[in-house]
């Protein structure tokens, strides 16, 4: 096959592609926001699931454990405290907080200095330590035990009661999600098949008459697989068009709320969608085609 001939297929098929977009102008439109539909839903999916996964993640890195130390004890004391808690292989990092440094950030929180009244820092030095993995609230419980055996610890602090009511919050919203995505492309792939079965049948004769003159089988497939992306890519446009809108008005109305910088660069997800719905329709379009006329042929 030379090039000449080569690029005047590849001309053929766009061009029967378009053909069959204008033929039936109804159920281009109809495919169009289908197609449309069923991308924005998957997409606005897609971008909770993340966002969820995301959040749990930041409040994991967020999650520390403060242990308050003795103040009778010395710096040997301490540097012995580190090295006890370090040994741990689930530790991240070990942050001392001073006495002093404990002061100041009580006055920035809360904006009252206690040493006008009590004369005195009441606060204990501490540390701060943070974890590079999953706990259990039991495998948590055991830690603040072995870390209160250790001599010079006074307190330790976990608020793992808030923090799993918030993780076991957002792993119930990702299943609702999960959930929520498995409808959406069931639908979504419905939709795109029933419109395509409309489509098929709208354009039975003229199939059966390409058939009569000998056209092959790839001959019709093609240029319907091609439509397919076509209506994809169009319909996923549509979409990133929607959701660049949606993010501007927001971004005008709340200036103060900075959005996610990445979220940008998700433009790619409704493409993604888009060819892959346009290519699943239009792929099962044209293999009814086939089977028509494998049928007929019988």
């Amino acid at each position: 096959m030379t090039n000449q001939t080569f690029r005047t297929m590849i001309k053929f098929y766009f061009s029967e592609a378009f053909k069959s977009l204008k033929y039936g102008k109804m159920t281009t439109i109809l495919s169009f926001f289908t197609l449309s539909l069923a991308i924005f839903s998957m997409t606005i999916t897609f971008y909770l699931w993340f966002f969820s996964n995301n959040l749990e993640t930041e409040l994991k890195n967020k999650f520390s454990i403060s242990v308050f130390l003795a103040d009778s004890i010395n710096n040997f004391h301490k540097q012995n405290i580190q090295n006890r808690i370090s040994e741990f292989r689930f530790v991240r990092s070990t942050e001392y907080i001073s006495k002093e440094t404990a002061r100041r950030i009580f006055v920035n929180e809360t904006g009252n200095n206690f040493e006008e009244i009590l004369k005195y820092n009441p606060l204990p030095a501490s540390y701060r330590i943070k974890i590079n993995k999953h706990l259990t609230p039991k495998e948590l419980k055991k830690f603040e035990g072995e870390l209160l055996k250790i001599f010079g610890v006074e307190e330790v602090a976990i608020d793992y009661s808030l923090f799993y009511s918030i993780v076991n919050l957002l792993f119930s919203i990702r299943i609702f999600i999960y959930s929520l995505g498995i409808v959406f492309s069931i639908i979504s792939f419905y939709l795109i098949y029933a419109n395509s079965r409309y489509y098929l049948l709208s354009r039975k004769k003229e199939i059966d008459i390409m058939k009569l003159v000998g056209a092959k089988v790839f001959t019709i497939r093609l240029p319907l697989i091609i439509r397919g992306l076509i209506l994809g890519i169009a319909s996923s446009l549509l979409v990133v068009m929607i959701f660049n809108l949606i993010i501007i008005t927001f971004h005008k109305i709340y200036p103060q709320i900075k959005l996610v910088a990445t979220f940008y660069l998700f433009n790619f997800v409704p493409l993604i969608f888009g060819v892959l719905l346009g290519f699943s329709g239009s792929g099962f379009l044209a293999k009814e085609i086939s089977l028509i006329i494998t049928k007929n042929k019988k």
